[in-house]
């Protein structure tokens, strides 16, 4: 009799314990599509055209890095869009190499920053659900008079490229990126 009452009345606060351990609702998720979301929008900050230097750190949000992939993901990249260089860094090895871009990827970045805003999501703080760090700069953007850091947005925490541009801005500096130190000049 003892253990039956012992064992109803762990298995009652075990289900009292987990009774808030549900899903959020779907409205209020961390989805990094700030669009998707009901409760947020986006607020322009500025434009990118003028823009004409790139530095990507892929590196900046990483927590742990397979052995396989560490030499690939220990690479800086810093673009001039004025002559169509970039140099990529080897973090692990300070050692630095200048390549050039083709013509179809220096003018995809080029067209790329020519049309693209600088956006921010905008939540009302009542509906606020998830909470996380803000993820650092991991692609820094500028020019002689101005700088702008995008960081991928977390809990609708970060400052972007508006309309999908992002994603289409991070793919082409991960191709940068991936280059083999090989096809280039040693500096």
């Amino acid at each position: 009799m003892k253990t039956k009452i012992g064992l109803i009345l762990s298995m009652g606060v075990v289900i009292l314990l987990f009774q808030n351990c549900g899903k959020a609702p779907s409205s209020l998720t961390g989805s990094t599509s700030v669009s998707q979301s009901a409760t947020s929008t986006e607020s322009v900050l500025g434009v990118t055209s003028g823009l004409n230097q790139i530095s990507y750190n892929a590196n900046i949000n990483s927590v742990a890095v397979s052995s396989k992939s560490a030499a690939q993901a220990a690479k800086v990249v810093d673009v001039s869009l004025d002559n169509g260089s970039y140099t990529l860094t080897d973090l692990s090895t300070q050692q630095k190499v200048k390549c050039q871009m083709d013509v179809t990827q220096e003018q995809a970045l080029k067209s790329l920053l020519s049309i693209s805003r600088i956006c921010q999501p905008v939540i009302d703080s009542a509906t606020m659900y998830c909470m996380a760090l803000p993820a650092g700069e991991d692609v820094v953007l500028s020019n002689a008079e101005r700088k702008v850091g995008l960081a991928k947005p977390i809990c609708h925490n970060g400052t972007y490229l508006c309309d999908g541009n992002d994603e289409k801005l991070r793919a082409e500096l991960e191709l940068l990126r991936q280059t083999d130190p090989a096809s280039c000049q040693a500096l």
